[in-house]
C-alpha cells in the first residue's frame, strides 16, 4: 500500500516541470528510558529500563504542480528490569513508525491528494486523542485515506475527503476490541481576507469493533464552525465550536450528544516554538465501551541558545467524565527536556526528565510514574535539484 502510494505521486508529477527539488534525510537513534512504574499501576509498581536502537528516513520531493513528503521509522525496543519474578524480555518488539503525504494539481483549481499515518507502538496514548489507556499492549493503527482540494477563485475553497483506519492488537494478555473506522470529511473555507478565515468542517464516520461481544459499533456525525487567523509570520491561532451526536447499534446502550471546541496558538521563529490548544470533545476508540466526554490543554515550548542547546518542556491535563459510570479522572502529564547539538548540527545528545499523575474518584485508576530519558540523534540532509 505504501509503496503503491509513493509510486502514484511519483507519477502524477507534472511532466512539464522544469525542476525537481529532493531533500533526504537519513537519521539514527539511539535512547534509553527508566520508568518506575511501567504498567501504571496504583499499586505494585514495577520498575522497568528500555532502550531503543534504530534508524529513519525522510524524504521530500517537489515541484511546481506536485509536493511528496514521506518518513519512516524503525527501531527495536530492548527491556529489562529488577523484579525477579517478572520477564520484561517478553516486551521486547520492532516498532514503525510511517507517515505519508502526496498531492498534485493537475488542473487550475483542482488538486488531488493521499494521506497515510502507520504505527507500531506499547504506547497505549497514540491510540486517541483523548485516551486515558494504560496498558503497554503491543498494536498497530493504520489510517489511510484520498482527499480533493477545489479552489473557488480566490474567496475560498472545498476539501472532500475520505479516511479509513485499521487497529490491530497484538498477542494481547487480556481479550481487546480490534476496529476498523470509515469516514467522511467536508470542509468549506471562506477566506475573509489574507490573514482571516472561516471553516464550516463535517464529519461522519462508522465505527466497528470485533473481538469483544459487549462492544457496540456506533454513528457520529459533527460539525463545527471554525474562524483562523494569522497575526504576523510568526504567530497564528484558531477557534473553533460545534456539536456532536452519536448513535450506538446496541440498542440498551443511550446515544451521545456532546457540544464540541477547541482553541489553539501556535508561533514559531528561528529559534524560539511555542504550541497550545484547549479542547473538549468525546474520545472515537475506547475498549468496553469506555467513552467519556473530555476536556484537555496541551502545551509545547522549545528554545534554541548558545547556538547549539535546545530546551524544550511541555505537558498537558486532561479531565474525563465517563458516560455510563461515575468515574471522573484527571490526569497531568509534563517533561522538560535538554540538548546539545554539535557535529554541524547533525548529532544531538539529550537527556530528559517526565512526570505522570492519574486521580480518580474510583479505586485502583490511580497512578504516578516517573521516567528518565537519554537519547542520542543523528541525521543528514541530503539535498539534490534535477532538471526535468
Amino acid at each position: 500500500m505504501f509503496l503503491a502510494a509513493l509510486m502514484l505521486s511519483f507519477c502524477t508529477v507534472d511532466r512539464v516541470a522544469a525542476q525537481v527539488h529532493v531533500n533526504v534525510t537519513p537519521r539514527v537513534l539511539v535512547d534509553s528510558q527508566y520508568t518506575d512504574n511501567f504498567f501504571r499501576s496504583a499499586k505494585d509498581e514495577i520498575p522497568v529500563w528500555y532502550t531503543q536502537a534504530g534508524a529513519g528516513l525522510g524524504l521530500e520531493a517537489v515541484t511546481d504542480r506536485s509536493k511528496l513528503n514521506f518518513s519512516y521509522d524503525i527501531g527495536h525496543y530492548f527491556y529489562q528490569d529488577s523484579e525477579k519474578d517478572f520477564d520484561s524480555n517478553k516486551l521486547d518488539y520492532t516498532g514503525h513508525n510511517l507517515n505519508l503525504a502526496a498531492e498534485t494539481k493537475q488542473f487550475s483549481r483542482l488538486v488531488f491528494g493521499l494521506e497515510d499515518t502507520f504505527f507500531l507502538t506499547r504506547e497505549p496514548s497514540s491510540a486517541d486523542a483523548f485516551s486515558n489507556a494504560v496498558d503497554p499492549e503491543k498494536y498497530w493503527r493504520n489510517r489511510m485515506g484520498p482527499f480533493l482540494l477545489y479552489d473557488i477563485s480566490e474567496k475560498g475553497q472545498v476539501r472532500l475527503g475520505y479516511r479509513n483506519e485499521a487497529l490491530r492488537y497484538l498477542d494481547p494478555k487480556l481479550p481487546k476490541a480490534d476496529s476498523d473506522e470509515n469516514r467522511g470529511l467536508l470542509t468549506l473555507t471562506y477566506h475573509l481576507n489574507d490573514t482571516n478565515h472561516l471553516d464550516l468542517a463535517t464529519q461522519y464516520w462508522e465505527r466497528t469493533y470485533s473481538g469483544l461481544s459487549t462492544q457496540s459499533d456506533y454513528t457520529s456525525l459533527q460539525t463545527e464552525l471554525i474562524y483562523r487567523h494569522e497575526f504576523n509570520t510568526y504567530f497564528s491561532g484558531e477557534v473553533g465550536g460545534g456539536y456532536q451526536s452519536r448513535e450506538f447499534d446496541e440498542g440498551d446502550i443511550d446515544s451521545i450528544g456532546s457540544p464540541v471546541f477547541h482553541i489553539g496558538a501556535q508561533g514559531k521563529s528561528d529559534r524560539t516554538r511555542l504550541e497550545g490548544t484547549l479542547a473538549y470533545n468525546v474520545n472515537d476508540f475506547a475498549q468496553g465501551n469506555e467513552y467519556f466526554k473530555a476536556i484537555r490543554a496541551d502545551l509545547f515550548f522549545q528554545r534554541l541558545f548558545l547556538e547549539r542547546f535546545r530546551f524544550y518542556l511541555g505537558g498537558y491535563y486532561q479531565y474525563s467524565d465517563y458516560e455510563f459510570t461515575p468515574r471522573r479522572d484527571d490526569v497531568w502529564d509534563a517533561s522538560i527536556g535538554l540538548g546539545y547539538r554539535f557535529f554541524h548540527e547533525r548529532l544531538e545528545l539529550g537527556v530528559e526528565y517526565g512526570h505522570s499523575d492519574r486521580n480518580s474518584n474510583e479505586s485502583g485508576f490511580d497512578y504516578t510514574d516517573n521516567r528518565l530519558l537519554g537519547r542520542l540523534n543523528l541525521a543528514f540532509e541530503l539535498n539534490r535539484e534535477t532538471e526535468r
